[in-house]
C-alpha cells in the first residue's frame, strides 16, 4: 500500500521525517517489532536451531536509513571520524581493522617490541 500510495504522501512523509530529525522523537510506535524464529537446521525441535528475526514497520527502517545516510554525510564531509575507523563506514570493513593491528604488530615486533593485544566486544 505505502509502495503505490507513496508519489502522492512523499511530501507529508519527509516532512514528518524531518521533524522527528529536529526534534530528537522517535515514534514508539515504530519501535515495536514483530519476532518470529527462523530455521537455521538441525533438529527442528531444539530450539537453539532457530534464530530470532524481528520486522518493524517499513516507515521505522525508512527512517533509519535516511538518518544513517545523513549521519555518514555530515561525519564524512567535516572529517569528524578517525581514519582509523573502520566499523558503520561504507566500503571499510572488521577485516581492515583486524590488518591494521596484524601490520602494527609485525612492525612492532620486527622492532623489537613486546606485543599484546586486548580485544573486547560489547553488546547492549
Amino acid at each position: 500500500m505505502l509502495k503505490n500510495t507513496f508519489p502522492n504522501i512523499v511530501d507529508i512523509i519527509t516532512d514528518m521525517m524531518n521533524r522527528f530529525l529536529i526534534e530528537g522523537i522517535f515514534p514508539r510506535q515504530w519501535k515495536l517489532a514483530r519476532v518470529g524464529p527462523i530455521f537455521k537446521g538441525g533438529d527442528r525441535d531444539m530450539a537453539v536451531n532457530y534464530r530470532p528475526i524481528s520486522v518493524l514497520p517499513i516507515l521505522s527502517m525508512l527512517f533509519e536509513k535516511l538518518l544513517n545516510t545523513n549521519m555518514q554525510n555530515y561525519l564524512g564531509s567535516n572529517q569528524i571520524l578517525n581514519r582509523c575507523q573502520s566499523g558503520l563506514r561504507k566500503g571499510f570493513s572488521c577485516s581492515d581493522d583486524m590488518r591494521k593491528i596484524y601490520s602494527d604488530g609485525v612492525n612492532w615486533k620486527s622492532l623489537g617490541v613486546n606485543v599484546s593485544v586486548i580485544s573486547l566486544d560489547y553488546y547492549f
